[in-house]
Parts: structure tokens; C-alpha cells; sequence
């Protein structure tokens, strides 16, 4: 099968590192230092822009080829590379991008530079002139874990997972990236485009879809720059895996912010939340839910069906449950009438298994176990949620514990809803 466009950008065997000399001992060494402590298997090469003598100290970096882009003999003698991390300014991106044609380079991640909009631009015509994709100029870069590759100012390399997360903005990549590290919550890609990006978010979502380290993602985004493009990726991509939006500037001053930030278009946010709701994606609203999402992402697998089947110890919290169900275009998972009889007997004669499984008031912990046992032999059901409301002498600890036993083995998805402060 043919590689992706962007399969240099996120699966590299070979890294150059290019900075100028001035960056050399705040940037250049830290960060290599930091790749090769990933666990990067990779070659890496460095090039040091506009110098005289190689500058790195061979106890710093012993295994490094240490180029000058002033010594033809060296430039000669260098390997090609897939992927180039770099710090430079406009003025110094000619240099740059003749070094990176000379080293059949294909890839480039440039790391905040805070550029404008005309510099951004002869950023991109130089890479485009080239055939070279690039993630920048005003990016913090890039991490793929599974490779020990952290080509990013994002701080220590997330967990190895399936969730990918792209990300408009650096700083709210950096928040979750620290609000994961300490859940372990495991990435397969993170991605920051920042504003004026070369590759697209388009071009991103369409490889995330057919890499198969990848099983769910996470998008954060505050504008975009072609409606059609997008739309056509992300319906794309919806179609094999779960795709969790997080959209900033929904209102008017919110919006104009975000337009500023971004330099993207920021459209009425009514017809996006339709536009996304249309390609199969989901949206949230907030940070929080955007965490609550990304765990539910990693820690569960996907439902076979749209059948979820409501098991509760209260009708009213159940006919709420119902009708979110149906709200979100998903089928009430029921049981057959042999099982709802067999079921019946284990139960107390207030228990209603007619199209919710109010299991009673009086519901004890044997009790779910048995609505659960005989759930996991219904084949009319793909998921089940499960609701607890407090009730006066009823443990909710012993209920909550049932359930775990039975999640050990459980081959359906389950949902856990235990509600009140205490419960």
C-alpha cells in the first residue's frame, strides 16, 4: 500500500536536527538531548546554520554526525533524512531549505517562532517550492510516543496509547498533555498546529484515518480555513473511529478572539454544531468534558450496536435516560421475554422489565448482578447503562462492587451512572 503523504512527518527513521549557532546551548543540546532520552531508535544528524566549526562537544552528543552548512566536504558526506526539527527565522530560511533539499528532506517541523503573516507565507513557499510538509512555522510540534519521538516544546513525552489529539492551540495541548501524564492516559499522535500552519488539520485527519496505531481523536480547534475540506476529512475519518471536537468561540467576543488567535475563519457556531453532527462526530463544550471524553476514549472499546440497555433501581432517572437515547439516535436495549421472566423471578414484584429494567426500589447489589448475567447472554443488547440512585438502606459500595466483578469479564460495554453527592 502506498504511504501517506505525511508519513515522513509522523513516522520518521531518520531526524535532522538545524538551528543557528546562537541557539546552539539553549535549545539545540537540550533538545537533542531530550529526543535520544525518548528512546528515539532513529539516526539523528544535526546542522548548525551559518557556522565555521562544528559546535556541539562530543561528550554532549557522541554519536551525532556534527555538519556545518558551510562545509561542502561535510554536506557531501550526509545521509538523507525524513524529517527535519527546526529553530530559524525568515531571514535564515533560504539557507534552511537549500540544506534540506541537499539532504532529500521531505518533512519539517519548525518550532515557535511567533512569525507574522507575510513571514509565515515565504515560510511556506519555500517548503512548498520543495515538496517538503511542514508543521509550523508557529507550532510547538509534534509527539509520536509509540516511536519515543518527541519533536515538540510540549515538556516530557506523553504516554504511548490510541487516542490522537491535534490541537490548534500549543498551550491547551500543553494542559492536557499534563493533566495526562498524570492519569496515564496514552496518545498514539499529539499534534499542534498553531496559526498560519503549512500542513492543514484537513491533511492530518486524513491520515489519522488510516493509521493503525491510532483508534480514537481528539480535535481542538477555533477556526478552520476550508469548510468543504474539512467537512470531507472529518466525515472520513468519523466513519472508522470515534472523533471528539472541542470547538472554542462560540460567542460573539469569543469568536473574534479566536480569529485572531488562529487566523482561521470562524463561522456561526449553530451551523457548525449541524456540520458536525452530520459528519458523526461529537462535540464538547469544555475542558472537563473534554477529559471525561478522552478517558472514556482509552479506556473503553467501541459498542458492536446502537442497542443500550437502561438498568436502574428508579423509573424517573430511567425515562430521562430514554429519552437521551433516543435524542441521540441510539435503540433501548431490551431483553427477550424469556429472559425478562427468568429475570423476574430474581427480583422484587415492583421490578418493570417491560422496556426499561427498573430493577425496584429495593434493589440490592444480587440484584443487578443478576440483571447483568442476564444481559451478557442477550444478544438484542450491545451496551448497557447502569444507574443507581440513592435509596435509604441500600450500600451503594456493594452495588458499585458487583459491577466491577462482573466488568472483569463483561464482553458488552458498560456504562456506570452512581447519582447523589454521597452514593
Amino acid at each position: 500500500m502506498d504511504k501517506h503523504a505525511l508519513d515522513r512527518l509522523f513516522n520518521p527513521q531518520a531526524i535532522a536536527l538545524l538551528c543557528d549557532a546562537e541557539h546552539v546551548d539553549t535549545w539545540l543540546k537540550p533538545f537533542h538531548d531530550r529526543l535520544i532520552a525518548g528512546g528515539f531508535a532513529g539516526s539523528v544528524q544535526v546542522s548548525i546554520i551559518g557556522s565555521k566549526q562544528p559546535t556541539i562537544d562530543t561528550h554532549v552528543a557522541p554519536a551525532l554526525q556534527v555538519v556545518d552548512l558551510a562545509l561542502e566536504a561535510v554536506d557531501l558526506a550526509l545521509e538523507a533524512v525524513d524529517l527535519a526539527i527546526a529553530k530559524f527565522d525568515a531571514k535564515t530560511s533560504q539557507a534552511v531549505f537549500e540544506r534540506l533539499e541537499q539532504m532529500r528532506c521531505r518533512a519539517l517541523v519548525m518550532l515557535g517562532q511567533a512569525m507574522d503573516q507575510r513571514s509565515a507565507q515565504k515560510i511556506h513557499h519555500e517548503a512548498h517550492a520543495r515538496g517538503i510538509k511542514l508543521l509550523g512555522p508557529n507550532s510547538l510540534g509534534m509527539q509520536r510516543p509509540s516511536l519515543g519521538l518527541n519533536a515538540s516544546m510540549l515538556g516530557a513525552m506523553a504516554h504511548p496509547g490510541s487516542i490522537a489529539f491535534v490541537a490548534q492551540s500549543g498551550s491547551l495541548a500543553s494542559a492536557v498533555l499534563d493533566w495526562a501524564q498524570q492519569g496515564r492516559l496514552g496518545f498514539s499522535l499529539v499534534a499542534c498546529l498553531g496559526s498560519y500552519p503549512g500542513v492543514t488539520l484537513e491533511a492530518i485527519l486524513d491520515f489519522l484515518a488510516n493509521d493503525p496505531k491510532t483508534k480514537s481523536v481528539v480535535v481542538h480547534l477555533e477556526g478552520i480555513q476550508s469548510a468543504r475540506a474539512f467537512m470531507s476529512s472529518l466525515r472520513a475519518l468519523a466513519s472508522t473511529k470515534p472523533v471528539i471536537v472541542l470547538k472554542a468561540g462560540r460567542q460573539p467576543d469569543a469568536m473574534r478572539a479566536a480569529q485572531t488567535h488562529c487566523r482561521a475563519m470562524v463561522g456561526r457556531d449553530e451551523i457548525f454544531e449541524v456540520a458536525l453532527r452530520r459528519a458523526g462526530a461529537v462535540r464538547v463544550h469544555s475542558m472537563t468534558e473534554l477529559f471525561s471524553a478522552a478517558q472514556c476514549l482509552a479506556n473503553r472499546p467501541r459498542a458492536r450496536g446502537r442497542r443500550l440497555a437502561v438498568l436502574t433501581n428508579g423509573g424517573g432517572v430511567g425515562v430521562l435516560a430514554a429519552d437521551r437515547i433516543a435524542s441521540c439516535k441510539l435503540e433501548l436495549g431490551r431483553l427477550s421475554d424469556q429472559q425478562a421472566q427468568a429475570l423476574m423471578e430474581k427480583l422484587d414484584p415492583q421490578a418493570d422489565l417491560s422496556a426499561l429494567l427498573d430493577l425496584g426500589e429495593q434493589a440490592g447489589a444480587e440484584h443487578y448482578q443478576a440483571a447483568l448475567e442476564a444481559i451478557s447472554q442477550q444478544q438484542s443488547v450491545d451496551a448497557v447503562l447502569i444507574i443507581f440512585t440513592p435509596k435509604q438502606g441500600i450500600d451503594p459500595r456493594a452495588i458499585a462492587s458487583a459491577v466491577i466483578e462482573h466488568a472483569k469479564q463483561a464482553h458488552k460495554l458498560l456504562f456506570c451512572c452512581w447519582m447523589g453527592e454521597q452514593s
